[in-house]
């Protein structure tokens, strides 16, 4: 049996639901915190991965009437191309005056801001005959929601200034960047201001009664390495790495378990500075390392080479040979005598600096017994701690 031949065309149009959430963003003056009045982000419900599609079917010029099954399947070209998702079936579907709407689900991977093309195939609902296939394919073009979507997928398309607020358990925004193979960023922040106080990122805690230990910015490095940094600051000049200020608290502090709370280091300059009306307070012992320590034990040394000072009446003497102090007329020598008194050395010491080179070399710090008389055993110790200052 030969079927009446249907010339079909259809309309149709396309309404692009992806999962993104809706957002309404009103006022214009910033408060107190930076936000914007009434500028905040409401989350709502989240869209579906569904299409609604709306077309009309005609034959022969004429509004179709009655049930047909629909197949729907969604290309990434006009002509030939690659199918995307899986074939949608819709039986049974009602058509009045020509006129139908089905939902569509293709999934949203298959959105990505390519364009995309839908194939209508189409039969008399319950026929078991072929589906004619019509022509041409019709274009999805974009919605507010879609070009929304599109925007927020590309970085640079972001409008700005943008700010938000919302309320969740964890974070609002959070970004990880996958790549393992450089020293890459998972967010930067940057700017070209050239006035004080610019900041390429801020961390604020808005609460003026936070919980302890509430941070402005967290920085913290999963490793377990030796070499792992949680927060690094860098300056290119001469300022300042990381900064820390409070008015009445602590600037920075740092702590461990069982290593070092804050470490400063310098190839030629000052590893660590502080000043005020107390600028140092100690609890508990001082620790000193280091190739050129400001604490070491001085030994005294007999013969030409030793460190006795040569010259009759001088051996009550001793040369104190150390990078801390040699040159540094500046210094204060603390100087004890190892072990009990009377062992290693049993006489009070005092000391100078030898500028004239009384004892052989200028510039040397010199150990001596007070009473002028006794002499330096060979052996006898002495601890020293030394405290610079500055050139006069």
């Amino acid at each position: 049996m030969r079927h009446p031949r249907l010339i079909l065309t259809i309309a149709g149009l396309v309404t692009v639901l992806f999962a993104v959430p809706i957002a309404t963003a009103v006022g214009d003056s910033p408060d107190s915190d930076g936000q914007a009045p009434g500028g905040n982000v409401f989350a709502a419900a989240a869209l579906g991965d569904k299409i609604t599609y709306q077309g009309r079917l005609l034959k022969d010029g004429s509004p179709e009437q009655g049930f047909f099954d629909f197949r729907f399947i969604l290309y990434d070209a006009a002509e030939g191309g690659s199918q995307k998702g899986s074939t949608v079936p819709t039986d049974n579907v009602l058509v009045q005056a020509g006129l139908f709407t089905v939902l569509l689900d293709f999934g949203a991977p298959d959105f990505n801001g390519d364009g995309r093309w839908l194939e209508i195939r189409m039969r008399p609902a319950g026929s078991l005959g072929d589906y004619t296939t019509l022509s041409p394919r019709q274009a999805i073009t974009a919605t507010p929601y879609a070009l929304f979507a599109k925007r927020a997928g590309t970085a640079s398309a972001l409008e700005l200034p943008f700010s938000g607020s919302g309320s969740s358990a964890t974070e609002l925004f959070a970004i990880r960047n996958t790549d393992a193979t450089a020293a890459s960023a998972a967010i930067s922040g940057r700017t070209d201001s050239q006035v004080g106080g610019a900041s390429g990122v801020v961390g604020v805690v808005t609460s003026t009664t936070p919980g302890g230990f509430s941070s402005g910015v967290t920085g913290r490095n999963l490793g377990t390495g030796g070499f792992g940094i949680g927060v690094s600051g860098y300056q290119d000049g001469s300022g300042w790495g990381v900064y820390g200020v409070t008015p009445s608290g602590v600037g920075v502090l740092g702590e461990t378990t069982s290593g070092t709370g804050v470490q400063g280091e310098s190839e030629t300059g000052t590893g660590g500075f502080f000043s005020g009306p107390t600028a140092i307070e100690v609890a508990g012992s001082i620790k000193v390392t280091g190739a050129n320590r400001a604490a070491f034990a001085h030994t005294v040394t007999p013969g030409p080479t030793g460190n006795i000072c040569p010259g009759a009446g001088n051996e009550h003497m001793t040369v104190v040979s150390n990078p801390v102090i040699n040159g540094n007329s500046g210094a204060m020598l603390f100087v004890t005598v190892v072990g009990e008194a009377g062992v290693g050395h049993g006489a009070a010491v005092g000391v100078f600096y030898d500028s004239a080179a009384l004892c052989g070399t200028a510039g040397r710090w010199v150990i001596f017994s007070l009473n002028g008389t006794t002499a330096m055993s060979p052996g006898a110790e002495f601890n020293i701690l030394v405290l610079t200052q500055d050139s006069p």
